[in-house]
């Protein structure tokens, strides 16, 4: 990648305005950073939107600053010690492990014992976030899974679609999708205010009993069903069957998709699965 070298916007006189200079300034100046490959900070936008930059004081908040400049883009580990993150900010290393101590209770890292003896940090996701298309066996998921990285099992959902058919061109394919929704929560410290929580919605494509219904049956953006998986191990509830209109597409990670899930989750959490019961109930035959 080339920079290039553009010119200035001018106006009548010739001048240039403050507004245009501040801009292009920065323009400019972030160009260079891409060309030549500098570092780029990633604050998620849900640090303010969710409040969580009203819940901890400012030198926290540089803590995590300085954790998201430190972690690895893709996986979001970093692991300076205690005593490099003291002299880089200037501080105690006491007070570095009492702004650790407020991340870890609203959620924002994770801290865990290195293979070196020192604590690895971690960010964690503040957001909502699908994942699709994941293999293998949901009960082994469940299994494995650790409430205090992936949160607690609060709900599922045996998803059926009908998909397009690449021969036919229409919609007469029909899709089966496991539906497990993960939920982290934690207090928010600030009295009266909305406690924080982040959902983990995983897709399982296997492992799932196929089922089909006529094609004339579905009407509705939703309809329910009864599930023939099994119980699920270590909760009191079952997994709730749904039909869902091919409109919002299962097989393809969106925030219409994502907003869905999270409507059928509140509802099943609020009311089991006695909220469905407005939904037409439709049967189903097994392929």
């Amino acid at each position: 990648m080339k920079i290039k070298f553009e010119d200035l916007k001018n106006n009548e006189n010739g001048e240039i305005s403050l507004e245009e200079s501040l801009q292009n300034n920065y323009k400019k100046w972030m160009n260079y950073r891409k060309v030549t490959q500098k570092n780029f900070m990633m604050v998620p936008k849900e640090f303010i939107e969710s409040k969580y930059i009203q819940a901890i004081n400012s030198n926290a908040i540089s803590l995590y600053l300085y954790y998201i400049y430190r972690a690895k883009n893709d996986t979001g580990l970093s692991w300076p010690s205690i005593s490099l993150i003291a002299e880089e900010l200037g501080v105690s290393e006491k007070s570095v492990n009492n702004w650790n101590k407020t991340l870890e209770e609203i959620g924002l890292i994770h801290r865990e014992k290195g293979v070196l003896g020192s604590k690895n940090t971690y960010l964690l996701p503040i957001s909502d976030y699908l994942s699709l298309e994941n293999k293998g066996s949901y009960k082994k998921f469940i299994e494995f899974s650790r409430e205090k990285i992936d949160g607690k099992l609060v709900a599922a959902f045996h998803l059926f679609q009908w998909r397009k058919n690449t021969d036919s061109e229409k919609y007469d394919s029909p899709y089966n999708v496991i539906c497990l929704v993960f939920r982290r929560t934690y207090e928010n410290p600030l009295h009266g205010r909305e406690d924080f929580k982040v959902d983990k919605i995983v897709f399982f494509e296997e492992d799932v009993k196929k089922i089909t219904f006529e094609e004339s049956e579905i009407k509705d953006i939703l309809a329910t069903f009864v599930s023939p998986e099994e119980a699920l191990p270590g909760v009191d509830f079952k997994i709730q069957g749904i039909v869902i209109n091919s409109q919002i597409n299962l097989k393809k990670a969106s925030d219409d998709l994502l907003e869905s899930i999270e409507n059928l989750t509140e509802a099943f959490i609020s009311d089991g699965t006695g909220a469905f019961d407005k939904f037409d109930k439709l049967d189903f035959k097994e392929i």
